[in-house]
């Protein structure tokens, strides 16, 4: 199924970015939404009969159902229409409530939202549980008044499937700003086929109308793996509420398939590479013959700060003072000044033959520099005006087509990690830079990037075709792979990031494909969601930038191609 980006990205950004904590009453009410000056209560169209709806972790009795109508689009008004609360009883009479789908129009959208409420079947085997759960948290159902109207089965159910949908329509269309909902239905459509894999209601094909009758009693292997494995974690999530919940949102509901291009920099024709700012709030790039500083205070509204000529610059290090930019190219170093961030000059460079990645320790005395054809370089820049090349570092002949890829220093700048074509993984002992010492190694097949985990105990590398390596270097004396994943011979996996908090691992590789990963437990990485439908990533990213706050990703394309934006946060607020 392939959908035109430019219908699916209309639409309904606002549908769901006011959406924050929900209260509610016990009995049938219909409010208006006083502070909404251009959207008055039209009489809902009548019908004879509503469908019953089902709040459904487990059956979820006594609990407050709100449905609220989206009035406006753009400005993302919604209006609370009624508000419900579920049946008390036992299996056959618990959880229901009234869906009022008859009074609802055939061409809007609506949000059904539980909240509290017990839960007493949480392991969905159909008996009534002994001891019941009490339900802390919020899921919700989008639901168009067509679907209603239109289901062939009289019972509308809202689940933690229904809830998953909702977050991924929201954050597909997130930040937009376009009237009407033309997008929801489209991007409605392209996640049900995602999350199922039976068409649920028997009309032939697989759509919403499907996740709003999942019985999570009877239709668990419905579901596709990817939701399978990790549906009890997103109930047991909702019914907790706590700390962990938004992690688990964001992780579980995934942070890739749902991106959403908040800038497209059509006025940056090249990027190679980023660096963010610790505050988040400015970005750093070279690409296009050009160093450039950027306000990204506004991911939607973009400025460039100030900008200066560095032909061919391919990768950068920004001082931890915040006063120097350090580049790299064919042509070698290059220091700029940065302190007038509107007015970056640069102050000094240093051939280099072919330098293509760099990184800089912690007290910003030290640069190390891959070059592609004789290995490593390691500069004093303790006086930034005249670096001082200290030390050099050879692999492997150039004649072999030995290639440094890759540099990760460890937060204690005394062990580098480099990624070379012929030699794998090696860690070197740079605690005196000057007389850098190899002290372990492990063979890789083509490896393009190393990362490091935020407690140097796991080195993360992407391998080529063979897919991402996660290997084990705590003991220097044994490293040890843990696990591979990503791998197969269309995913060749070329460009990888860490999250702050070490919790998710972005990797972006061909096909246009950008995959997250939990790697919470290395030894066991799961897939948390990938997008193979990001068509302006062409070619494929070769450097990614995530924020320290972990809620935006930069991905750089290298020539003749751009860079991009896309948001990563989830929205677990209720609607107020």
């Amino acid at each position: 199924m392939k959908l035109n980006k430019s219908i699916i990205m209309c639409s309904v950004a606002a549908i769901f970015l006011l959406l924050g904590c929900g209260g509610g009453g016990g009995s049938t009410t219909l409010s208006t939404n006083t502070e909404d000056d251009t959207n008055t209560t039209t009489p809902p169209p009548s019908k004879t009969t509503s469908i019953q709806g089902i709040a459904q972790l487990g059956i979820v009795k006594q609990a407050n159902v709100e449905i609220f109508k989206v009035t406006d689009y753009i400005n993302a008004r919604f209006e609370k229409l009624y508000t419900e609360t579920t049946s008390d009883g036992d299996m056959n009479s618990a959880g229901r409530f009234n869906t009022h789908s008859a009074e609802l129009e055939d061409d809007r959208f609506y949000v059904y939202q539980v909240s509290g409420g017990i839960d007493i079947d949480t392991n969905d085997d159909g008996v009534e549980d002994e001891v019941q759960v009490s339900n802390k948290g919020v899921f919700r159902a989008l639901v168009k008044g067509s679907w209603l109207k239109e289901m062939t089965d009289d019972t509308f159910r809202v689940t933690a499937v229904s809830e998953y949908l909702y977050q991924k329509c929201y954050n597909e269309i997130a930040y937009t700003e376009f009237d009407r909902g033309v997008g929801i239905q489209y991007w409605a459509d392209w996640e049900s086929q995602k999350i199922l894999e039976t068409d649920l209601n028997g009309d032939g094909i697989i759509n919403p109308q499907d996740i709003l009758v999942f019985n999570p009693i009877n239709d668990r292997e419905s579901l596709s793996q990817l939701v399978n494995d990790k549906y009890t974690l997103m109930v047991d999530d909702i019914h907790n509420q706590n700390d962990s919940y938004a992690v688990n949102l964001r992780n579980v509901y995934s942070t890739i398939s749902p991106l959403q291009k908040v800038d497209y920099l059509n006025s940056m024709p090249e990027s190679y590479a980023t660096k963010i700012s610790p505050d988040d709030q400015t970005l750093y790039k070279v690409g296009d013959d050009y160093f450039s500083i950027i306000d990204v205070t506004d991911p939607k509204a973009i400025r460039y700060i100030g900008v200066v000529a560095d032909d061919g610059a391919r990768d950068l290090a920004i001082s931890h003072n915040g006063n120097t930019a350090y580049t790299v190219s064919y042509r070698g170093l290059s220091v700029i000044d940065i302190s007038n961030a509107s007015d970056p000059q640069v102050i000094t460079t240093y051939p280099i033959d072919l330098a293509g990645e760099i990184v800089i320790s912690d007290n910003d005395q030290t640069l190390y520099i891959d070059d592609d054809r004789y290995g490593l370089k390691i500069f004093d820049v303790s006086d930034r005006t005249t670096p001082q090349l200290i030390s050099s570092y050879a692999f492997d002949e150039p004649a072999n087509n030995a290639r440094v890829t890759s540099l990760a220093l460890s937060s204690d700048n005394r062990v580098l990690y480099v990624t070379n074509t012929t030699k794998g993984l090696k860690a070197l002992d740079v605690s005196d830079p000057a007389n850098p010492n190899e002290i372990a190694g492990i063979a890789m097949t083509y490896p393009e990037k190393v990362v490091l985990s935020p407690d140097d105990s796991v080195a993360y590398v992407s391998d080529g075709t063979t897919g991402i390596k996660a290997v084990d270097v705590s003991d220097l004396n044994q490293m040890t792979m843990l696990s591979m994943f990503a791998d197969g011979p269309d995913e060749y996996a070329r460009s990888i990031t860490i999250s702050e908090d070490g919790e998710k691992l972005f990797v972006a590789g061909t096909g246009t494909r950008v995959r997250a990963y939990d790697i919470k437990n290395p030894a066991r990485p799961v897939l948390l969601d990938d997008d193979t439908y990001m068509e302006d990533l062409s070619p494929t990213p070769i450097h990614i930038t995530a924020s320290h706050d972990g809620t935006m990703l930069y991905l750089s394309n290298g020539i003749s191609s751009h860079m991009s934006i896309y948001f990563l946060g989830m929205h677990n607020e209720a609607i107020q």
